[in-house]
Parts: C-alpha cells; sequence; structure tokens
C-alpha cells in the first residue's frame, strides 16, 4: 500500500509540474470560446435561412453571384466563405450546424486543433454571409479569438496528462492583450463619434434590438 500511495503522489506531482498556469487558463478559455461560439450560433439554427436563404431577407447566394459579377475574383478574396465552393440553402445550415455542434464539443472538452480550426472557418464564412446579423463589435471580437486560439490549441490526439505543455509564442499574448484592450476602447469611443447622437437619442438601440440575432 505504501508504494502505491508513494506512486499515485509522484504521479499527481508530475501532472501538476506539466500543468502549469499556462496550460490552465488555455484550458479556461478553450471552454469559453466553446461556449461564446456555441450560444452566438445556435440562436440562428431556426432563423438562419429566413435570414439568408434563398427566399431569405439577405439572399446570400444571389448576392454572392453579382458580386463576383462585379469585382471577380478579388471579391472572393475580400469575402471568404465556403459559400464560395458551392450556395445554397443546405449549404449555409450545413455550415451552420457544423460550427453549433463543434462549438459545443470544443465546450465540454474537446480540444483538438481541428476542432477549432474548423470553427473558425464556419464562423468566419457565416459572418461573410450574414451581413449585419453578424457583424457586430462582438462578433468581430469573438472571431477574432478563435484565431489566436489556433496558437494555443492542442493539436495532438494524446491524453492532457501525456501531453507537454507550452507557452504560447510572445507574439500570441501580445495579440490576446491587444485585441480586448481595441475593443474595450472602441466601444467607449464609438459613443463619441458623430454617430453618438444614435445613441443618446435611442435609435441605436432599436437599431442593434431590430438587427441582433437572439434567441427564440
Amino acid at each position: 500500500m505504501r508504494k502505491l500511495s508513494e506512486f499515485i503522489a509522484s504521479f499527481v506531482q508530475k501532472f501538476s509540474q506539466r500543468n502549469d498556469e499556462h496550460q490552465f487558463i488555455s484550458w479556461i478559455l478553450l471552454r469559453l470560446i466553446g461556449l461564446g461560439s456555441f450560444m452566438t450560433l445556435a440562436p440562428l439554427t431556426n432563423k438562419i435561412l429566413a435570414l439568408i436563404g434563398k427566399q431569405g431577407i439577405y439572399p446570400i447566394c444571389q448576392l454572392q453571384s453579382e458580386l463576383y459579377g462585379r469585382q471577380g475574383i478579388a471579391g472572393v478574396v475580400m469575402h471568404p466563405t465556403l459559400s464560395w465552393i458551392y450556395c445554397s440553402d443546405f449549404v449555409i445550415q450545413l455550415i451552420l450546424y457544423t460550427a453549433v455542434v463543434l462549438s459545443f464539443l470544443m465546450f465540454i472538452g474537446f480540444d483538438a486543433g481541428w476542432i477549432l480550426f474548423t470553427i473558425w472557418i464556419c464562423f468566419l464564412s457565416l459572418s461573410q454571409m450574414s451581413g449585419i446579423f453578424l457583424s457586430e463589435m462582438w462578433d468581430v471580437f469573438l472571431l477574432e479569438l478563435i484565431f489566436l486560439s489556433l496558437f494555443i490549441v492542442n493539436w495532438s490526439w494524446r491524453p492532457i496528462f501525456l501531453r507537454k505543455p507550452q507557452s504560447p509564442p510572445y507574439f500570441v499574448s501580445v495579440a490576446f492583450v491587444w485585441i480586448v484592450f481595441k475593443t474595450m476602447l472602441g466601444m467607449g469611443l464609438i459613443k463619441f463619434y458623430p454617430i453618438g447622437e444614435l445613441w443618446s437619442s435611442s435609435v441605436a438601440i432599436k437599431l442593434f434590438f431590430k438587427n441582433v440575432i437572439s434567441p427564440t
């Protein structure tokens, strides 16, 4: 029994040493990103076609055809989305549901790199397709967070206790601080811009509730 207890104690100590502060914070961050992505995209599941479907308010397939006719390949580069490959109501729903399911998996603990990369690709596609419906500052903020998290997510299939903790590149740490700073600063400064009158007259709030995607 003594040898067994010593083995368990040494294993726990070794595990603790391998899982430093960076690994813990990264784990929490990835769970929050999964939750944020899920809460952002899940409300779209029952209204995505009404918004950007073939018969929707913002028929993206038709608009993409017109954009390509005007700008050609430049339009594809400026508005990257999977729907350029093939656009239909089914493809739109497939992209959305893929992102929703993978976001939930990320939230409950699956943090494989390919999962987060797929979420980012799908989220980027949906943000480009959805126009004003997914273009709020917090949507852009979440998209940037997902991209930066690709540098800290686990790209190995090994269990967590077999991974070697690695600190992210310095530029990634700086980038995380920067996007938080610029988002908070921007949300404050916007109230002092010329369009700040929209806030004081409550017009901005009315436009927000008109366009934002809310759970139903």
